[in-house]
């Protein structure tokens, strides 16, 4: 469980992001790449887990550490739509 002053998270233990990743490429195999955007230690094992890895530039050391790219936009700085774009370029 974590919490903030704006909502509250709780699932099994065991769960994570990563694990979901990896169930999601599980079920659809016809994925050729799956892309994910994380910033903070709650995403270290997405990003492991995923084909290519995204931080915003307001991550956690540890998270830009093992992205495949580095954005110049942050979290409050529509990351999603250029991370959109960089996969269109490439």
């Amino acid at each position: 469980m974590r919490s903030f002053g704006y909502c509250c998270e709780m699932m099994p233990q065991e769960a994570n992001k990563g694990l979901a990743l990896l169930e999601i490429k599980k079920l659809l195999p016809q994925l050729k790449k799956v892309a994910a955007v994380g910033d903070a230690e709650n995403d270290l094992l997405m990003l492991k887990n995923a084909d290519i890895a995204f931080s915003p530039s307001n991550s956690l050391d540890s998270v830009k550490k093992i992205a495949d790219f580095v954005m110049q936009e942050s979290c409050c700085e529509n990351v999603v739509a250029a991370v959109i774009e960089k996969l269109k370029n490439m």
